[in-house]
């Protein structure tokens, strides 16, 4: 659980909001890209109009990988890993409103570029839907070895990358993998 005992600088606060807007604006150049050069429809991302079964979808999938999540990191603790991270204490630190937000980002960018956009891609280029799963996984939990460093964190992240790209590929929706995402993320703040 995160509790906020420390706070941020307010300078901190630009920081974070920067890179969100940097991370956003990546997202739309590579859907961009993906679309304008690559010829690719916006449902071969997997973005549709959301429904009533989009939020039942986001609230499923929020479930599931808390729990992959959690159980990775149980089983990382009995292997006597090294738990917690100073990300961890630099996310409890912000202020609530700059926590939402920021994990509002993070489900947004971190789904369309590696499940919406990385699997479109893949599944382009190779013709294999494998091949774009693997990619997937791999790189979502790659991505996350700066913040988290390797250990519990790490698996964690491995099995979340999972459930979240089994999950997308089982739907097709991007808006679901991308409220789940922040559903989970900002469920840190409680457990």
């Amino acid at each position: 659980m995160l509790a906020n005992s420390v706070t941020l600088p307010v300078s901190e606060h630009a920081n974070i909001a920067f890179w969100d807007l940097v991370g956003i604006s990546v997202c739309g150049v590579a859907l961009w890209t993906a679309v304008r050069w690559e010829g690719l429809p916006l449902k071969a991302f997997g973005i549709r109009v959301p429904t009533v079964g989009t939020l039942g979808r986001a609230l499923e999938l929020a479930l599931y990988v808390r729990v992959a999540y959690r159980i990775a990191v149980w089983i990382s603790e009995g292997l006597n890993l090294r738990t917690g991270s100073e990300t961890g204490e630099f996310f409890a630190a912000m202020p609530m409103w700059l926590y939402v937000l920021s994990q509002i980002r993070a489900g947004f960018v971190e789904e369309t570029l590696f499940r919406g956009y990385l699997i479109a891609s893949m599944v382009s280029l190779t013709g294999r839907v494998s091949v774009a799963v693997a990619c997937s996984i791999v790189a979502f939990a790659a991505s996350h070895i700066l913040g988290w460093g390797i250990g519990p964190w790490l698996i964690g992240q491995f099995a979340a990358s999972v459930v979240l790209t089994v999950f997308y590929i089982w739907h097709r929706d991007l808006i679901a993998n991308v409220a789940g995402h922040a559903l989970v993320n900002i469920s840190f703040l409680v457990f």
